[in-house]
């Protein structure tokens, strides 16, 4: 099998990001949200899209997220949206997925792509967030096994002992 034929970051790169969407909304007067009392109840998806011809793909990651109060679980009415649009090129997209009307899905490809859209919308996500009531929220880091869409419900615990919860 040729070095063409395989999935690799070094034939992939981010030709632009754009912000479709950021917004945050506070319908209350809470300035910051304090973690010890709230939750974050946080969906996403992605949608990809692929321009074999052109070595072109296009994912979209979309994700919302509502603080919940801690022990009620109801919603305070603070909350965001967001939609990143990520360009890429693949310098070897038709040797890994084919040509023509049909081309074969790729789970590593997938994989790669989502992994650099998810983890570069974290941080873009966490900048937005900056000087809201969502500052402190951050959106998880996934292991692999994580499907491309989740829930995810998340709560900051302060503790003195090294703790993987946070």
């Amino acid at each position: 099998m040729s070095d063409k034929n395989i999935v690799n970051s070094v034939f992939v790169s981010i030709d632009n990001i754009g912000i479709i969407k950021a917004s945050i909304d506070n319908r209350t007067n809470i300035i910051e949200l304090e973690a010890k009392k709230y939750l974050f109840k946080m969906t996403f998806s992605m949608e990809l899209a692929l321009n074999v011809e052109l070595k072109k793909i296009r994912t979209i990651f979309i994700c919302d997220v509502e603080a919940l109060e801690k022990e009620s679980g109801k919603a305070v009415g603070i909350s965001g949206k967001f939609e990143i649009a990520f360009f890429y090129t693949v310098e070897n997209l038709v040797n890994i997925v084919g040509s023509g009307p049909e081309f074969k899905q790729n789970e590593d490809l997938e994989k790669l792509i989502s992994e650099i859209t998810y983890s570069t919308a974290r941080g873009i996500v966490f900048t937005r967030c900056q000087g809201t009531p969502l500052k402190f929220w951050l959106i998880p880091i996934l292991d692999d096994e994580t499907p491309r869409k989740r829930e995810v419900v998340t709560a900051k615990k302060k503790t003195k002992s090294k703790s993987k919860n946070q």
